[in-house]
């Protein structure tokens, strides 16, 4: 019997990625264990959107590489290996393995010589936990706090520390908050709407571009499709995924709002997340949202738009296209007539040329709109983009500082997850 050994150490997307790898290896014959050493496939999801999430990727694929068979195929999927593929070839026993980057799994076809093909099998809504990947989805948030990532390291076995980090989270408050989980009750499972991959921006800071690309929409009819098939198992909580939602469309002559509307035109009891809409967007389709928003207020009550900074001349060096004053205004104005909508954002702190000045713009904009979450991001160089080029880079003691004062004065902020 074939036996396969699957690992993922990325974000939801990619946690979705390994779940489809999931069921076409299944389609193929191939049988799970836990046990690295006797499996002959060994298929590891990567990320490598911050150096810590990096850092969790190399030492997996180390731990791995050291207690597979010396007759084991592996392959490394996800982020990494197209943000920084350099690093995979450091490691002993990783470099003469597939890298399959995020964007080319039927590439496995060939790899596998398998005979159900990927392009055959759907996009994966929700992550299995048939091997542990919801734990893993779950424990990944632990692994942004240096703290777990250090005790990390020392582990001999990824998979007791996981299972170790998985029962206590579910019988300690304490953690629970500490990785943003509810303190109380049921973690209840999203059902993801993959509705597009890539980008249509180039901001300065990003490396995920590097993996994710283009913009490549998904047609209206098979996210519906997706939708109602949620909707007749009794999902109630749906989740619009992309790196930028309202990138959505530009790519097939569409526009998010158009997307939106096809969704909330049927009916049932359930809620939409927005997730990752970009400002610029916001601004850009406010006059078609705001009738949805207003006409749906249990359908839509949660969104997360990122600002990333308050200061207009860290923007433009962060090459965002956002007009920040008008991004604020559009904030005040949805929170004013929808004082019920959940508003989370994100900054970066600390990015080359940040004066005292634009950090204390950023907690103005901040204190102006009262997200309901801010999540902080302290800004550090990534392969490959423009930001890490250029001079003026902050001290890492000034970004510490900021990073506390930010908390201290934003009620609403918390260090980043994923930072």
């Amino acid at each position: 019997m074939k036996r396969v050994y699957l690992f993922n150490t990325g974000c939801i997307r990619r946690a979705l990625d390994t779940t489809r790898v999931y069921h076409y290896l299944t389609k193929n014959g191939w049988a799970f264990t836990n046990n690295i050493s006797v499996a002959q496939l060994i298929v590891v999801s990567t990320c490598g959107a911050v150096q810590k999430t990096e850092d969790l990727s190399k030492i997996a694929l180390k731990n791995i590489a050291e207690k597979m068979s010396k007759d084991a195929s592996l392959i490394v999927t996800g982020c990494l290996p197209s943000i920084n593929p350099q690093v995979l070839h450091n490691i002993p026993g990783v470099d003469k393995s597939f890298f399959v980057p995020t964007r080319e799994l039927d590439s496995l076809d060939e790899i596998l010589k398998s005979e159900v093909r990927m392009r055959n099998i759907p996009e994966a809504n929700l992550v299995t936990n048939e091997i542990g990947l919801l734990d893993y989805v779950l424990a990944y948030r632990f692994f942004r706090h240096s703290f777990f990532l250090n005790i990390y390291k020392k582990m001999s076995s990824s998979r007791i520390f996981l299972k170790s980090i998985i029962l206590l989270s579910r019988n300690y408050n304490f953690i629970r908050r500490k990785i943003g989980l509810p303190a109380e009750g049921k973690i209840v499972p999203y059902y993801n709407l993959v509705i597009a991959e890539g980008c249509a921006f180039n901001c300065a800071f990003c490396c995920i571009k590097f993996a994710t690309k283009k913009v490549k929409s998904k047609p209206i009819k098979n996210i519906v499709e997706e939708f109602k098939r949620g909707l007749s198992k009794e999902y109630k909580i749906f989740q619009l995924v992309c790196e930028d939602v309202g990138c959505y469309g530009i790519d097939i002559g569409l526009s998010f709002p158009e997307l939106l509307k096809q969704l909330l035109s049927i009916n049932g009891n359930y809620k939409l997340i927005i997730l990752d809409l970009g400002g610029y967007w916001l601004v850009k389709y406010y006059k078609e949202l705001l009738p949805l928003l207003v006409a749906n207020p249990d359908k839509l009550r949660e969104f997360y738009v990122s600002i990333q900074s308050g200061s207009k001349d860290i923007l433009k060096a962060m090459r965002r296209p956002d007009k920040i004053d008008r991004v604020i205004a559009t904030l005040k104005d949805m929170k004013n007539r929808l004082p019920h909508l959940i508003i989370r954002t994100t900054v970066i702190v600390g990015f080359p040329g940040e004066t005292d000045e634009d950090f204390e713009k950023t907690i103005m904009a901040l204190r102006e709109v009262e997200f309901s979450a801010v999540e902080i991001n302290k800004y550090e160089d990534r392969p490959g983009t423009e930001s890490s080029r250029m001079d003026n880079k902050i001290p890492a003691d000034v970004i510490d500082r900021r990073v506390k004062e930010l908390a201290m004065r934003i009620p609403a902020a918390s260090a980043s997850r994923r930072a």
